[in-house]
């Protein structure tokens, strides 16, 4: 295979396990501080979990995406000149989805709110949104439209979309929430 598929692909896989580590070590934290990260927890001091959880995530997959890209640097420095732009659209791809990360959370949480509530409609809409309703035709029509950056933000794009319909989503409840308080 060429090095252009092999060595994105190889970062990507890392990315993974990093993260998961990454939020294994946070949890053993939180811990410490009597801050229970389960659903349980979750729904006992649902802001508080929602504070404690996402942002250093976040900070830490933005850490992580840098780090693996310099080791990718570092590879096709020491193995041979690898295609600059394999190496610096991983990085790019890395950063866009560490960045929307928090997004999704949000987005989940919602989507999860819906279904509680009654709502499968707006539930099912969220919950299958980012991965197909969305992310299906734009990772079909953007790298036709702009070449490799279509494949590395599409993601963020249907990340992008998911995110302005749980806004949508959530305007509409909140009239109705109104609605239904003006009633008492």
């Amino acid at each position: 295979m060429p090095n252009q598929i092999i060595i994105p692909f190889a970062v990507d896989i890392r990315f993974i396990p990093s993260i998961r580590e990454d939020f294994s070590c946070l949890k053993d934290s939180l811990r410490v501080r009597n801050i229970n990260v389960s659903v349980l927890g979750f729904l006992k001091a649902p802001i508080k979990t929602v504070e404690y959880v996402p942002v250093p995530i976040l900070i830490r997959s933005y850490k992580t995406s840098d780090e693996l890209a310099a080791s990718a640097t570092w590879f096709n420095n020491s193995f041979g000149n690898l295609n600059k732009m394999v190496i610096t659209g991983d990085f790019k791809a890395l950063r866009a989805n560490g960045i929307m990360f928090i997004f999704f959370g949000i987005q989940m949480v919602y989507a999860s709110l819906f279904l509680a509530l009654g709502k499968a409609k707006e539930g099912g809409i969220l919950s299958m949104g980012r991965q197909g309703v969305f992310f299906i035709p734009i990772i079909l029509i953007l790298p036709r439209v702009i070449g490799l950056n279509g494949v590395i933000y599409a993601q963020v794009m249907a990340d992008v979309l998911a995110v302005i319909l749980t806004g949508v989503f959530d305007v509409k409840l909140k009239k109705e929430e109104e609605k239904l308080m003006a009633l008492r």
